[in-house]
């Protein structure tokens, strides 16, 4: 996906009012705790929870400097996601590679083999050439619906969910390498229920604390 335009996408939301941060127990990591409700304190129930990152700038080279190289264009190829405990996911190409070179960088829309979006986080690219696994590439999606609330309007965001301070490479849609980033403590949620929709941002969130929050829509 475009990476830099869902980072101005995050950066054009139009901020909310927030109750009062504040972090809890003490945990592995990062969560985030909340519950949504109408501006009468009612739950609201299966509204949907997308999450944005914020990224500060990296460097103008790759973090990923290794590359996947054809030396034979009737080589098979298979680029494929999986997720960061290699659970596969979705294959992106599969076949002769038709060419020689290094392997240029396949756009991810961010869906698994079925077709359905998977969550807001740091998944990985593995090249293979022939039955050589080359590498595992960094991919950070965001903008996916990561929660859905509760029958009392609860959700909460794991730390799986939240890569806080992963390095990883942004991409044009042509494939050529924009610049590397670094995902921040800050994100973006919006909520979505039917036709209405919400957004809040930024919220601070803290290594080894829950962070909790109640939001209206």
């Amino acid at each position: 996906m475009c990476w830099v335009f869902l980072f101005l996408c995050v950066a054009a939301f139009s901020c909310r009012e927030i109750e009062p941060y504040y972090d809890s127990q003490n945990i592995r990591g990062y969560r985030v705790d909340g519950i949504l409700t109408t501006a009468n304190g009612i739950p609201i129930e299966g509204a949907m929870v997308e999450l944005y990152y914020y990224y500060r700038y990296n460097s103008d080279r790759p973090v990923d400097s290794v590359q996947a190289v054809v030396t034979d264009s009737s080589q098979m190829i298979n680029i494929s996601v999986y997720t960061t405990d290699y659970k596969f996911l979705r294959t992106l190409y599969f076949g002769r590679a038709n060419m020689t070179g290094p392997i240029p960088h396949y756009e991810w829309d961010g869906k698994d083999l079925h077709g359905e979006s998977v969550s807001s986080g740091k998944y990985l690219i593995r090249y293979v050439i022939d039955s050589t696994v080359i590498k595992y590439s960094t991919e950070i999606l965001d903008g996916q619906v990561s929660a859905v609330t509760d029958q009392g309007g609860q959700f909460s965001i794991l730390n799986g969910n939240l890569p806080v301070g992963e390095l990883f490479d942004v991409y044009f849609l042509n494939g050529q390498f924009y610049a590397s980033y670094q995902v921040e403590e800050r994100i973006a949620l919006v909520f979505v229920h039917g036709d209405r929709r919400s957004e809040f941002l930024p919220l601070d969130i803290h290594k080894d604390k829950i962070t909790t929050g109640a939001f209206t829509l």
